[in-house]
Parts: C-alpha cells; sequence; structure tokens
C-alpha cells in the first residue's frame, strides 16, 4: 500500500498511475489474508485516507502531496504498531527468580494425542524448572471447557498461568462473539493479584483478523503477556516439527518448551 502512494507522489507518469490501485489492491488482499488486527481507531482514518490520497489530482499539488504524506504516515504508525505486538514479552525479574508455580491450560497442541508419540514441553521444562508444574492440557479442550476445569481446579494462589488455547474454538463451531466472551471469562476466572498470566497468540487463517484484536483487546485489559503469534506458527512450520501440521512432534515440543524457557530467562 505505502509502495502504491509513494508510486503516486513521485512520478507523473500516467502508466505508472495506473498501476497505484494494482499496487494497493494487492496490499489490501495481502492485509486481509495475513490477519493482521489492525485496531479501529487507525484502520478507519488509513482507509479515508488512503482512498483520497489515490483519487486525488496531480493538478492539485498542494492537496496530492498532503494526503499523500498523510497517507503513508499513518500506513507508517500501522507498520510500527503490528512490529511493537510482535516482540516477545519479558517477565519482571521478580517474578523469574521466585520461581512461582506454572500452571498451562492448553489443548492438544501441548497435550499430544495422548498415544506416548512425544515428551510434552510440560514434561521438558518440569525438567529445568525449579518450581512446581501443573499441566492442565486436555485433547479438545476450548476456552470455555478450560475455564470449566479451572473452576473445578485449586489453583495455587501464587502463580504464572500459561494459555494455549483458542485453535479448537477457532477450527471449530465457536463463533467470534463466543469467543470473546468466553476469553474474558476464562481471563477473569484466572487472573489474581499474585498471578502472571501468559497467552500464545493464535496463528491466524485469512481473513480472521478480528480473533486475533479481540486477544490483544484482552491482552491490553488485563495485563496478559502476548507471546507473538509468530513463537508458534514458527513451531508449526518447522519441517518435522509437527505430525499432521497442528499436533507436535519431539522436535515440536523441544521448540515450544525453549520459547517458554527463555521467557522464564530459563
Amino acid at each position: 500500500m505505502s509502495a502504491a502512494l509513494l508510486c503516486r507522489m513521485l512520478t507523473a507518469n500516467q502508466q505508472i498511475h495506473r498501476l497505484r490501485w494494482l499496487l494497493a489492491g494487492v496490499g489490501v488482499l495481502l492485509i486481509a489474508v495475513s490477519s493482521t488486527p489492525i485496531p479501529p481507531w487507525l484502520a478507519i482514518p488509513i482507509v479515508f485516507v488512503s482512498v483520497f490520497a489515490l483519487r486525488s489530482k496531480s493538478s492539485e499539488y498542494s492537496r496530492f502531496k498532503l494526503t499523500t504524506l498523510l497517507a503513508t504516515s499513518l500506513w507508517t504508525v500501522a507498520i510500527i504498531h503490528e512490529i511493537l505486538w510482535q516482540q516477545q514479552p519479558a517477565l519482571a525479574n521478580t517474578i523469574t527468580k521466585d520461581r512461582p508455580p506454572i500452571v498451562i491450560l492448553a489443548d492438544s497442541i501441548t497435550a499430544g494425542l495422548g498415544e506416548g508419540e512425544a515428551i510434552t514441553w510440560p514434561a521438558l521444562l518440569a525438567k529445568k524448572y525449579p518450581g512446581a508444574i501443573r499441566d492442565l492440557s486436555h485433547v479438545g479442550e476450548t476456552v470455555s471447557s478450560a475455564t470449566g476445569r479451572v473452576e473445578r481446579t485449586d489453583l495455587p494462589t501464587d502463580a504464572i498461568v500459561i494459555l494455549e488455547l483458542g485453535g479448537n474454538d477457532l477450527l471449530g463451531a465457536t463463533t467470534h462473539e463466543q469467543f470473546r466472551r468466553d476469553l474474558e471469562r476464562l481471563i477473569e476466572c484466572v487472573s489474581g493479584a499474585n498471578r502472571t498470566l501468559i497467552m500464545f497468540e493464535l496463528p491466524l487463517p485469512p481473513f480472521h483478523h478480528s480473533w486475533g484484536a479481540t486477544q490483544r483487546e484482552a491482552a491490553s485489559k488485563h495485563g496478559v503477556l502476548l507471546i507473538p503469534k509468530q513463537k508458534l506458527m514458527s513451531v508449526l512450520a518447522t519441517d518435522t516439527a509437527a505430525l499432521d501440521s497442528i499436533h507436535l512432534s519431539q522436535k515440536g515440543h523441544d521448540q515450544m518448551a525453549s520459547i517458554i524457557a527463555a521467557l522464564l530467562n530459563l
């Protein structure tokens, strides 16, 4: 999209100008396919100003240049906004030093298929983490079923809670609105003054940006550390790390354990 706007501003060649809509269309399509959740406060002015800039006439040079520069600036802000979300979160030194218990709520990416195909990453983490680890992951777990499990379980007051959930909701019958309500309820259920919440961001299929936006909104609202989706995607995309594109092989569990170990400064 930025290329289309800069092309529009830097040259007066009419043939090049005709390419601007093609470049703009490709840019919008790539954003949609990547399911990048641009917040409304940024998306609305970006769309409005970008369309205005692309439709402006070069004969009205002052307005043409101003709108193009403004639109390019807004897209730059959007890129920086996304880069910030892709930064690995960091735990406070006081938390990593005390080594509180870890509670893991997760689906079959973590639990495995129950056929002994690998040593799961919670089990690998337990070998090097000095605190207690409670692995509550289950095959087929959804955000809603995990909430019910928490309500039936006595969790430690002082704990690190890791959430690797949402994949079964996304691929199943759960609507986005139900997912939003369930996630809010789960986070409220596991939150506590002495608990630190960590959540894996979901790698999303095309045109599902609203699911990512929901996770980010919940993380911001409740102070949840969000592990960028590129981390989980890098595991699933690694050759031989997944048995069926979702469930992990031993190599995949090793990689997941390394991601959490790095977060915990192990």
